[in-house]
């Protein structure tokens, strides 16, 4: 049987060639504030394209940006063939580094970034995850993973500037461009318009220690924590808004069963009405099953 072991802590390694893994949930042996239970994805009893989700009828077609990727707001085509151009990258790559002790050693886009046409010197804002774990003096372990979570701006997309915030302390002093602080290893920043709540118009999926947090902002900048949610995945987990279905459905990192019975990382898929309660997880894609 093939396991996945990643993030196990080295209190279970005696468990990682047992039938740990053979449960459909991973039994929560420890606190819930250090480790949840997350969900072994069985694609024979639960599917996210079984059935087909159709589109809704009808589509609202407005002055938005289309990705046009399949066929959802696509009635009918002619003479047209969908091509799916190369990403080409950026010759100054990489074009945002650590450089402040707070992102040191790396800057990671576990984050997001929105574009304001209607901005002016932030037309681009990102929110990004600075990665500073602590080791031994030999780096032969790692202490603790800390982070946190910074902002920065941009006119063009390619150079960025650190706003000084003043909000939270690191190391002493507040000079620095930190929103939400903690040991995050994933987040999601989305802007939703849509809530009559001013201050919840920002909203916040962190992953910190294995609990998926929820935060709210009214600028994007100053965040409140709601507190945990029931986001059922590991990390690179990410929550988005369907302006189509006008839900929002998470995509997560998770194992799921073959039919053979090994244990495979894949992506599963959940709902929420709220962005605060969440449906259960459905197996939504992963690598072939030969893969290594």
């Amino acid at each position: 049987m093939k396991t996945c072991t990643h993030g196990i802590p080295k209190e279970m390694n005696h468990m990682r060639k047992t039938s740990l893994y053979l449960s459909i949930v991973i039994l929560n042996l420890f606190s819930t504030s250090i480790w949840s239970a997350v969900t072994v994805l069985d694609p024979s009893q639960r599917r996210v394209d079984q059935p087909a989700p159709t589109p809704p009828n009808p589509i609202v077609v407005d002055n938005a940006k289309r990705l046009l990727a399949d066929n959802w707001v696509v009635e009918n085509m002619s003479e047209l063939n969908r091509t799916l151009h190369p990403v080409m990258k950026h010759p100054q790559n990489p074009i945002f580094k650590p450089e402040k002790p707070w992102e040191k050693p790396a800057v990671l886009l576990f984050g997001s970034v929105m574009y304001g046409p209607q901005r002016d010197e932030d037309k681009f804002r990102m929110w990004y995850l600075c990665f500073t774990p602590q080791f031994s003096e030999d780096f032969s372990q790692r202490k603790n993973k800390n982070g946190c979570i910074a902002y920065a701006i941009s006119r063009d997309g390619i150079h960025w500037k650190r706003p000084n915030l003043g909000i939270h302390d690191y190391e002493g002093s507040k000079d620095n461009n930190i929103v939400i602080t903690g040991a995050p290893d994933s987040n999601s920043i989305i802007h939703d318009p849509l809530d009559p709540d001013l201050n919840r118009r920002y909203k916040a999926h962190v992953r910190n220690a294995g609990r998926h947090l929820a935060y709210f902002s009214p600028d994007g900048i100053h965040w409140t924590k709601h507190g945990r949610i029931n986001i059922d995945g590991n990390d690179r987990s990410t929550v988005h808004w369907d302006p189509l279905r006008r839900h929002w459905f998470a995509t997560t990192k998770s194992n799921y069963k073959t039919a053979s019975g090994d244990i495979r990382r894949g992506r599963g898929y959940q709902e929420s009405q709220d962005f605060l309660h969440w449906g259960p997880v459905s197996f939504l894609c992963a690598t072939p099953e030969t893969a290594p």
